[in-house]
């Protein structure tokens, strides 16, 4: 039983900072087009870090919030909009390739 909590609670660290590294990755791209002075920090840019920037946040307050408790009633699920995820990603994509000089084209 030990060691399916020590399996258990090191896939949810390892959730936690992958979670992490996206929120930061993304943010740090629109950070550095703006900074480029390739892309303005209003439109998709500044959209792209300010929801890096609150999933961040979240991300943290929720693991705040996690350590503060101690419960063992397993995992636990979040609903999310696919919508929204999808959405993210493009938006991310599409400022990575125009950091690369390239184009982004999703089709419908």
């Amino acid at each position: 039983m030990a060691n399916q909590h020590a399996l258990e609670e090191g896939e949810r660290m390892g959730s936690f900072t992958h979670e992490l590294r996206n929120f930061l990755h993304t943010a740090n791209l629109a950070f550095f087009a703006a900074k480029a002075g390739n892309l303005p920090l209003f439109g998709a840019t500044g959209a792209v870090l300010e929801r890096s920037l609150v999933g961040l946040g979240k991300l943290i307050d929720h693991s705040i919030e996690d350590a503060r408790t101690t419960s063992d009633d397993g995992a636990k699920w979040k609903l999310f909009s696919l919508s929204d995820f999808i959405n993210e990603t493009k938006h991310a994509a599409s400022l990575a390739a125009q950091l690369r000089g390239c184009g982004f084209v999703i089709s419908i």
